[in-house]
C-alpha cells in the first residue's frame, strides 16, 4: 500500500521502428522511419541524412536516440535502395558522387524529405534537417 508517496504509473514508451520504401524518379530508396508509440496526434519530425556508411550503424541507432525525445525520424536513403557500402574506398567513392553532383544529392534528400511530410504522425510545419550531409545541402533547404 502507498503510504503517501507517488505511485505513478507511466505507459512504457516503446521506439518503433520500420523500413519504407519510397522513390527519386526510377530509382528505388529505402529510409528508416524511427518514432515513439506512447505520443499520439501530429508531432515535430527530424529528416536525418546518413554519414557517409550509408543507412546502417550509428545511423539508425541516431534515429532511434532521436524518436526517444518524441519526434518522427526519418533517416533517408541517399544512396539507393540496399547500397550499403562496406569499405572506406566503397565510401569514398559513393560520397564523391553526390558531392561533384549537388542536385542529384538535393533531390534524393528532398524524395526523403516528401517521405516523412506525407507520414499521418508528422506536424509539417516542424521539420528539421540534420546529419553530416546537411552542410551541402543549405542552398537547397532555404529556397
Amino acid at each position: 500500500m502507498d503510504k503517501g508517496g507517488f505511485n505513478a504509473q507511466t505507459p512504457q514508451a516503446a521506439i518503433r521502428t520500420q523500413y519504407v520504401d519510397c522513390m527519386h524518379g526510377s530509382t528505388p530508396l529505402k529510409g528508416y522511419l524511427a518514432y515513439d508509440d506512447a505520443i499520439s496526434g501530429r508531432r515535430p519530425a527530424v529528416l536525418l541524412l546518413h554519414y557517409r556508411g550509408g543507412l546502417q550503424g550509428s545511423t539508425l541507432e541516431d534515429a532511434q536516440m532521436i524518436a526517444r525525445l518524441g519526434y518522427v525520424v526519418f533517416a533517408a536513403d541517399v544512396f539507393g535502395k540496399d547500397v550499403v557500402p562496406k569499405t572506406v574506398p566503397e565510401m569514398t567513392a559513393l560520397t564523391d558522387i553526390y558531392n561533384k553532383d549537388r542536385p542529384l544529392m538535393r533531390a534524393r534528400a528532398q524524395a526523403g524529405f516528401d517521405a516523412l511530410a506525407r507520414n499521418a504522425m508528422v506536424g509539417t510545419s516542424k521539420i528539421a534537417i540534420i546529419g553530416p550531409l546537411c552542410g551541402s545541402l543549405r542552398e537547397f533547404w532555404t529556397r
